[in-house]
């Protein structure tokens, strides 16, 4: 359900692990800082390439505005007919976009929730 598409015959249900990859839903989730809106090329959802990640062949673009900039995996799927394909958030900071799960140019931002008793 987190993934953010009910009409998708992969989504999962909402994460319980304490580490994972980030939801399409979550990406546009005000409450963490990202901007609501998917179709925008939101600052906060950009991410640098790391040294490592470049040392292991993932891409980064290159252009001006966006130097230094790569993409990065969600977990939420994006057709209803492929299991093959994943939405990722691009070097712009857009949530749509999409590719073949077997990419390995793509980065991964894991999240982690802390429970502080």
């Amino acid at each position: 359900a987190s993934t953010g598409d009910s009409s998708n015959d992969y989504i999962c249900n909402n994460t319980t692990d304490k580490i994972y990859l980030l939801s399409r839903k979550d990406t546009l989730n005000t409450n963490y800082g990202f901007s609501s809106d998917s179709s925008e090329y939101d600052i906060t959802r950009r991410a640098q390439v790391s040294d490592y990640a470049r040392s292991k062949d993932c891409y980064m673009n290159t252009s001006t505005n966006y130097h230094g900039n790569g993409y990065w995996w969600l977990r939420s799927p994006y057709y209803h007919d492929r299991s093959d394909i994943a939405r990722v958030v691009d070097f712009y900071g857009y949530v749509n976009s999409h590719l073949n799960g077997f990419n390995t140019t793509i980065g991964v931002r894991a999240a982690i929730t802390i429970t502080i008793e």
